[in-house]
């Protein structure tokens, strides 16, 4: 891939100098990376992809307009230093190949910017054990827990294990699962019985002490989460778009739970669910401050079989029973609205519905 190259100790003192040009890509078997590869919707591809396939990688600036990568033990420079689609994206796994990948981590340091990390790999895949750590200072444009499976893909199975994701800098956006491919069949990819899917994260923890602009604890489409879990000492600020959830994104869910501690601020809509299969429980604990909440799933396309619980020991602006839009089950067996809803704490139901409808994104 053009803008990679390997650093050894004679170009170190050139690139600090000088920043980072336009490198020619790397004699192959050193880095496994991949110009362009198909997203999950027929939308927009990722560039510059990078591959750790099991190794841990640090990404860090340099003095220029660039970035050094660390892959395991070796020092490569990347010529873009920024968090849009020209930036850097880095899965965590392999790229179509299912060999497993164990124990990494990926880091992305002070005043360094990356397009995307993927807690998985792309295609048929399979990692376990992965830690995503934006230090303060770093930025990404979106974290996902899990893998990618691209636009049309039905068959290929984006398999992860458990990744604990850290944010002390800044995520755009951030899904605890993964990035599932669109216009696929709901049911082809989802076994609801067994609880699992073909763009599968079995468990997900998630520490929010910066910022994050938007937060899901599902995947993207057709995916699946066994379980989530976000703490929140931070902010989750809306800066750039209005609406969180504790989980549900059209997939499946098995469980979540979001937790906002003392001094930390949620400035988005939270809506304890957004469509798909939510089988297990959904449960919100605040002891901070949050804009809003909607008690019920939103949007049709809904099956819950589980109880949604608000624990308030903080402060809730607005609690609305519901957001106003259409609701239809998906399957028979399960209602489209949980079977029972907690509140408990001061919370004030403000309205029936949202003040808009938020459903037609």
């Amino acid at each position: 891939m053009k803008g990679f190259k390997k650093l050894t100790a004679g170009l170190m003192g050139v690139v600090m100098a000088l920043g980072v040009c336009s490198f020619t890509a790397l004699a192959e078997g050193e880095l496994t990376t991949v110009d362009v590869i198909e997203g999950p919707n027929g939308k927009y591809d990722y560039k510059n992809v990078l591959f750790a396939e099991g190794k841990d990688v640090t990404v860090a600036p340099d003095n220029g307009d660039g970035l050094i990568v660390t892959v395991g033990d070796t020092d490569y420079t990347f010529e873009t230093n920024a968090a849009t689609a020209d930036g850097l994206t880095i899965f965590a796994g392999r790229n179509d190949n299912t060999e497993p990948c164990r124990g990494n981590s990926i880091t992305i340091k002070d005043g360094a910017k990356v397009n995307t990390i993927f807690g998985g790999g792309h295609g048929n895949s399979n990692t376990d054990g992965v830690t995503i750590n934006i230090e303060d200072g770093g930025s990404a444009r979106a974290v996902y827990g899990g893998g990618l499976t691209s636009y049309r893909d039905g068959e290929s199975k984006a398999q992860v294990g458990n990744v604990e994701i850290t944010v002390n800098g800044y995520v755009y956006l951030l899904y605890a699962g993964g990035n599932s491919a669109v216009e696929v069949s709901r049911d082809s990819v989802i076994n609801v019985e067994k609880g699992t899917a073909n763009n599968f994260v079995k468990n997900v923890k998630v520490v929010i002490n910066g910022e994050v602009d938007s937060y899901f604890g599902s995947s993207f489409s057709y995916g699946g989460v066994g379980k989530s879990e976000c703490t929140v000492n931070g902010e989750i600020s809306a800066e750039n778009t209005s609406y969180s959830a504790v989980t549900g994104a059209n997939g499946y869910t098995g469980s979540a739970k979001m937790v906002v501690n003392e001094d930390a601020v949620v400035n988005a809509d939270v809506y304890m669910a957004i469509r798909g299969y939510i089988m297990g429980d959904v449960v919100l604990e605040n002891y901070g401050e949050i804009k809003r909440v909607g008690l019920n799933p939103d949007g049709n396309d809904v099956s819950t079989n589980g109880e949604f619980k608000v624990i308030n020991k903080g402060t809730i602006d607005y609690c609305n029973i519901d957001c106003g839009c259409e609701k239809s089950f998906i399957i028979e067996e399960y209602p489209a609205y949980p079977k029972k809803i907690t509140v408990s704490g001061d919370v004030t139901v403000t309205g029936k519905n949202f003040e808009t409808n938020r459903d037609k994104y």
